[in-house]
C-alpha cells in the first residue's frame, strides 16, 4: 500500500477491508512507514474474496479527506 499527498503520511494507518454481502468487515489496520507505505500479506479465501483499503478522515489530516482503493478481487 503506498499513500500519495503534499506532506508525508508517516505514522498513520490504513483499514484492509474484506467486502461482504452483509457489508465491509476490517481484517487488519496497517500502518504507513517513513515513505508513507507499507508492506503486509493477509489470508484469504480461495475464491471470490473482496478487498479494499480505507484510510478514514482521521488518518488523513488536516486539508485531505478520507480514502477509499478500487475493490481488489481474487480468483
Amino acid at each position: 500500500v503506498e499513500v500519495d499527498g503534499s506532506r508525508s503520511f508517516s505514522g498513520k494507518y490504513v483499514l484492509v477491508q474484506r467486502l461482504t454481502p452483509s457489508g465491509p468487515t476490517t481484517v487488519k489496520h496497517v500502518v504507513l512507514g517513513a515513505s508513507s507505505s507499507a508492506t503486509f500479506t493477509i489470508r484469504l479465501p480461495r475464491h471470490r474474496a473482496r478487498v479494499r483499503i480505507v484510510m478514514p478522515s482521521s488518518q488523513a489530516a488536516p486539508g485531505y479527506i478520507s480514502g477509499v482503493s478500487n475493490v481488489w478481487k481474487s480468483s
